[in-house]
């Protein structure tokens, strides 16, 4: 048996995921009672450098979804069924992309069809069905894990690897051979750009010898006998203490929008279907419709103009009225919002774009009539109002929300402040078990110990997003997530890597951290070190307002090239977001982990703002061996300059993070002295703000540990 430091007071109650927990922590012999459904360490003495070095990762060393017990025979007879209702249908292809209704980048069990039909659970991918193949395409991220994953019936297509096509430009390629119909669920996949997380029907409504027929079923849904239904959680009102501004501005402002007045068109009405958005925009949050993101379905429609029938002329919230407490139906009906079903949407909008269209053949007008949505819109949202009458723009929730205000910014310091203490309590625990106490801890029970210190923090309401806890190969797949009982022990030969998120209702935590605890190799350290520098050219950049940040792409390269080594190059110059392309975007307040619309690629051309919260993400991944990475999130903030050049205004960024890095990891020789100095003063920055949260007997190997940083 484990035995711990002295327990802590007081004893709270926890979750029964988080309960698992209990018998890592020092805490009361109650919650050690509770730790039947957590794996037990091994006392075993044996020591870790008996642990295989570079063995491949598992295949059922993978985050698991309901849909995976189903096993390869289950889903062979359900592709067999999906053929079938192709045959009848008359199409040729039929793609599965992995987004819902509302284009998220994570989605609720029941919207995982591209999950279920191929066994593969990463969150990103589309899979193409013809009558003769399986093809699963994925990007670099899934490279390892999808082959691993899927059954002998698929192909994994390695997008970017090798001139590898993504899935549209392959089918617009076979298209110039033979003329194929390809069948598709208008209402998961884009109308247009694609968006961030989002595929594209655009490019192949424009592909000549391409026939693309929207199937309104959803083939997956009539082959998934055991498809889960959607939660129906309550909403919960998101207090002004957190949000700083009441849903009734924030409305009032996105109807003045300055977006709408230099519009060539006139603008009927907003359909408003991401997510993310309604919620920032409402105030309003749900824990559990999709996981780790508090987020709910629901679609808003607000009217910005009366000129259309007194139907559309109303601020009308379509979603499932049993998520609504009276308290959210008082509170939405304050704000004029009227409620109707969620699936009463579609007849909404092609009420709408019937109006639209009378409209416009009635009178001659100096200005089109439409309908504005977002730039994430699906095929669907298009095919119900009219392509003609549907009009796309960067879209007014977005930028606002992107801009924290000063309550939200004071929120996510708090949160990262309380998130830091946490962290460091769990790098000490850690670090005593393996280093000192021997113990196997495997990759699981050291993520899911983090999980119990954050659920200690005040605000706490859950993970961000699954837990990425590797050690070995396994920290190489940066999107890797450990299953319970069926993961590598971490190592003392190769660097672990943890990247990891809390939800708190002050704000959303993405933090990554890479420890080793033995000796690292030259080549380890050196690797390590690069990212380091990367990670540190971006937070101290000085810019001009104004600049985008596709420049720090390549700050955050810069030492990795030097050595001819890099990262995620296949996606170099892709404005999608990821962890291996080192591009990510704003991170929300107590929303999702990944917003918009700025980021560090070489194609965006969004510039940053003051108030604007991103991540500084860089890493390395040696593919069988190991990996690393670096995170930490970043304000940006104006900076004052000794000149003032052409009156222009200077940006930086303020880190909100507060976690240590690992110095074993660090080769000192290859840092300048202002990188020397930058690392001093990270630690010690840790030290001030994170050593008087940690008071009491119980936190004394915390305090002990965070002084040796």
């Amino acid at each position: 048996m484990l035995v711990p430091p002295p327990p802590q007071t007081p004893t709270i109650s926890l979750p029964p995921k988080q309960q698992a927990m209990s018998c890592l922590l020092p805490f009361t012999t109650s919650r050690k009672s509770k730790s039947s459904t957590l794996s037990t360490f091994s006392d075993d003495k044996t020591p870790h450098s008996q642990t295989p070095r570079f063995s491949p990762p598992r295949e059922e060393a993978f985050p698991q979804a309901n849909f995976a017990s189903s096993d390869d025979s289950e889903r062979e007879v359900a592709l067999a069924k999906l053929k079938v209702e192709m045959e009848e249908r008359k199409v040729d292809v039929y793609v599965v992309p992995s987004e819902d209704e509302h284009l998220s980048e994570y989605v609720a069990e029941a919207d995982l069809r591209r999950g279920f039909i191929t066994g593969f659970t990463g969150s990103a991918g589309t899979a193409v069905i013809t009558r003769t193949e399986n093809l699963l395409y994925v990007d670099s991220r899934y490279w390892v894990q999808a082959p691993l994953q899927v059954s002998s019936a698929w192909k994994v297509k390695r997008v970017g690897d090798k001139d590898q096509r993504n899935w549209s430009e392959d089918l617009i390629k076979g298209s110039e051979t033979e003329c194929l119909r390809i069948g598709i669920d208008p209402s998961v996949i884009s109308a247009a750009s694609g968006g961030a997380h989002s595929a594209s029907i655009g490019p192949l409504l424009d592909a000549p010898n391409l026939v693309v027929v929207p199937i309104s079923q959803n083939l997956v849904d009539l082959v998934w006998t055991s498809r889960p239904s959607r939660p129906t959680t309550l909403i919960d009102l998101h207090p002004i203490e957190f949000t700083g501004l009441h849903a009734s501005k924030k409305l009032a402002a996105f109807v003045e929008s300055e977006t709408f007045q230099s519009l060539s068109s006139k603008p009927e009405g907003y359909f408003l279907s991401t997510l993310d958005e309604l919620a920032w925009l409402l105030n309003l949050r749900a824990v559990g419709d999709i996981p780790d993101t508090p987020v709910f379905h629901a679609y808003l429609w607000i009217p910005l103009s009366t000129s259309l029938n007194s139907f559309s002329s109303i601020k009308t919230l379509f979603i499932n009225p049993v998520k609504l407490s009276s308290e959210a139906s008082c509170y939405l009906d304050g704000l004029g919002i009227v409620v109707r079903p969620y699936d009463e949407v579609w007849s909404f909008l092609q009420e709408v774009g019937k109006s639209l269209s009378m409209s416009m053949t009635e009178e001659k007008q100096s200005k089109k009539r439409v309908v504005l949505t977002g730039q994430s819109v699906t095929w669907k949202a298009q095919l119900a109002v009219g392509k003609d009458s549907l009009e796309s723009v960067m879209s007014p929730i977005l930028e606002s929300k992107a801009v924290k205000n000063e309550v939200e910014l004071e929120g996510m310091r708090k949160a990262y402040l309380r998130d830091g203490r946490a962290t460091v309590r769990w790098m000490a625990r850690l670090d005593t078990l393996i280093t000192k106490e021997n113990k196997q801890i495997d990759e699981f029970e050291a993520g899911d110990l983090l999980t119990r210190y954050r659920s200690e923090e005040k605000n706490f309401r859950g993970l961000a997003y699954e837990n990425i806890s590797g050690s070995g190969p396994d920290a190489a797949l940066p999107h890797y997530s450990p299953v319970k009982g069926k993961c590598r022990i971490v190592d003392r030969e190769t660097p672990y890597v943890n990247d990891s998120g809390a939800q708190y209702l002050d704000g959303t935590i993405d933090t990554t951290r890479t420890m080793h605890f033995g000796t690292p190799t030259k080549e380890q350290k050196d690797a390590f070190t690069r990212v380091l520098q990367g990670h540190i050219a971006v937070e101290t950049t000085v810019f001009p307002q104004g600049m985008s940040g596709a420049p720090l792409n390549i700050l955050a390269r810069k030492a990795l090239w030097k050595a001819g080594l890099d990262f995620g190059r296949e996606y170099f110059s892709s404005e999608r977001a990821g962890h291996g392309r080192w591009d990510e975007l704003t991170i929300g307040s107590y929303l999702s982990v990944h917003e918009g619309p700025q980021g560090i690629s070489t194609t965006n051309t969004y510039p940053f703002r003051v108030g604007h919260v991103i991540s500084n993400e860089p890493g390395y991944y040696k593919e069988g061996h190991f990996g690393m990475r670096v995170e930490s999130a970043l304000e940006c903030v104006e900076v004052k300059t000794e000149g003032s050049y052409g009156g222009v205004t200077w940006l930086g960024f303020s880190r909100l993070t507060r976690v240590p890095i690992d110095r074993r990891l660090v080769e000192t020789s290859l840092l300048s002295p202002e990188e020397e100095k930058w690392l001093e003063q990270h630690n010690e920055l840790c030290k001030t703000d994170i050593l008087p949260l940690l008071k009491g007997k119980q936190n004394q190997e915390a305090r002990e540990w965070l002084k040796r940083c």
